[in-house]
């Protein structure tokens, strides 16, 4: 019912409410299934209480692909910059579950899944995705420092001076920022920081070929750094 109910409408379970309870929920669930004691994960007539692991563990990773990527779909500019940031703040979530989270278990996951045949390779590609946006968030603050003080002017929000991972352009001033400083400005000043023009969040537009090129350098500048560590 979650992975259903998370595919149809996912923005009640990336609200700022609830997603940090539900990312520890599925997190500790994951590993129930998939972590080292998941062979001892036994039930007595598992056909009466209809306790299938496999069929478990299939729909619980079909709910973080559902929270933690984009759909795809055509649709305004502002309804895509909630989209991302709704999923940048799931994925969040889960890779800061310290109590459950680890890459392993989503490689093992993986490992079940695909040796036992419970998804196809596409939905095993895009688990793969999510996996990776996860361990990509779970930077130390060194690592962060790091990145904020080898990256191009371009690429740091021009107010904070902080690595963007998610730029749009304010049309009032062609200014580039981050998303989230700038919805956090506007919510007590809807005006543009930079010329005071007026401005709201429906106007922001999203930039992916920068958010593309950021995060290509950030991967690229993380394995730098941590082949120096």
């Amino acid at each position: 019912m979650l992975a259903f109910l998370s595919r149809l409408v996912p923005r009640p379970f990336q609200a700022s409410e609830v997603v940090s309870r539900l990312a520890a929920m599925l997190n500790y669930n994951l590993q129930q299934l998939a972590g080292p004691k998941c062979s001892s994960l036994k039930v007595q007539d598992m056909q009466k209480y209809s306790f299938n692991p496999r069929v478990l563990l299939s729909e619980l990773t079909s709910v973080y692909v559902h929270l933690g990527l984009p759909t795809g779909k055509q649709q305004p500019a502002a309804a895509l910059i909630e989209e991302t940031e709704a999923i940048d703040r799931f994925v969040m979530a889960v890779a800061e579950d310290d109590r459950s989270y680890s890459q392993a278990l989503f490689d093992k996951a993986l490992y079940i899944l695909e040796q036992r045949s419970l998804k196809n390779a596409q939905s095993l590609t895009r688990l793969r995705e999510f996996a990776l946006k996860c361990q990509g968030a779970k930077v130390d603050s060194r690592a962060m420092l790091f990145l904020e003080n080898e990256a191009p002017d371009h690429y740091l929000d021009p107010l904070l001076a902080s690595l963007m991972t998610n730029p749009v352009r304010l049309p009032t001033s062609d200014n580039v920022m981050e998303l989230s400083a700038i919805k956090g400005q506007l919510l007590s000043d809807p005006r543009d920081p930079f010329n005071r023009a007026p401005l709201s969040v429906d106007m922001l537009e999203p930039l992916p070929e920068l958010k593309r090129e950021i995060a290509e350098w950030r991967e690229r500048k993380l394995a730098e750094y941590q082949a120096q560590q």
